[in-house]
């Protein structure tokens, strides 16, 4: 049985091995890359992160620069969830996290989504489904805990398909992090916004951070790490030129995992 629901008559799947089922006849077909398209109707025509961005942080993430915020996640999973959970990752992109977190916590079952077909195609995530967090293709109160690292937040759905006392885990960015490379960018870099933590209708449990520097002596991994930012995108010519000449970086890499209980604190 698939943890995903059929996303046109929301019943159940079955798994045929080649294809999810449902008893209605909508039949879905997995991809050679191990994922399945539930993406219909609106839906289906947003694409996600494309094959560039997509690439480049596979090949980043698989150089190890972002170990330590994994070991993180893992260590916090390690310590709430149980064997058996259903977990979900959220917006999985190109599947390293998911992946690495496979290996780590095999007890439990891993599932995740993600709206780009071309990062799904690079995860070759078997458990994977092409789908918007927005219209998550899962039933009700189904899910243990849902990862969300530099995703798309969609507090709504996480509400609707966690389990009661079901725990989120959100990763985001902090104020200085990567500010050498827009340093490199922009004559006046700005440090980011971060929102308080707070969020309706859950309970923060934990807020960890993870603050260390990467030191980056390839130009193709600083051209990568630059092409799956946003800043790839809004750069002119000039900060491209900055980057495919640079060969040393050394930049802050800070980050919170916050981890939440669905619910407000009695």
């Amino acid at each position: 049985m698939s943890v995903f629901i059929c996303p046109v008559c929301g019943h159940d799947f079955t798994d045929t091995g080649k294809s999810l089922l449902c008893p209605n006849g909508h039949n879905f077909d997995k991809s050679a890359k191990g994922y399945v398209n539930l993406l219909t109707g609106n839906n289906s025509k947003q694409h996600g992160d494309d094959k560039l961005m997509c690439r480049a942080r596979h090949e980043f993430l698989s150089k190890g620069y972002y170990t330590p915020l994994l070991e993180t996640i893992i260590s916090l999973m390690r310590k709430y969830v149980k064997q058996g959970d259903v977990i979900l990752d959220a917006g999985c992109g190109e599947g390293w996290y998911t992946n690495n977190i496979i290996k780590a916590l095999p007890d439990v079952s891993v599932s995740a989504v993600d709206i780009s077909k071309e990062a799904l195609s690079i995860a070759k995530l078997n458990g994977a489904a092409a789908a918007s967090v927005y219209d998550l293709p899962l039933r009700d109160n189904s899910v243990n805990m849902i990862l969300n690292i530099f995703s798309p937040f969609s507090a709504g759905e996480y509400r609707r398909t966690l389990k009661s006392n079901g725990l989120l885990i959100y990763v985001i960015p902090l104020e200085f992090h990567l500010y050498e490379l827009k340093s490199l960018l922009y004559n006046k870099p700005y440090a980011n916004e971060v929102k308080p933590y707070e969020l309706d209708g859950y309970t923060l449990l934990e807020a960890v951070e993870v603050k260390y520097n990467i030191d980056i002596n390839k130009n193709q991994d600083i051209k990568n790490l630059f092409a799956m930012t946003p800043y790839y995108y809004t750069t002119g010519k000039n900060g491209h030129d900055i980057i495919s000449n640079a060969d040393k970086l050394s930049a802050k890499a800070e980050f919170c995992v916050l981890l939440y209980r669905i619910g407000e604190m009695i």
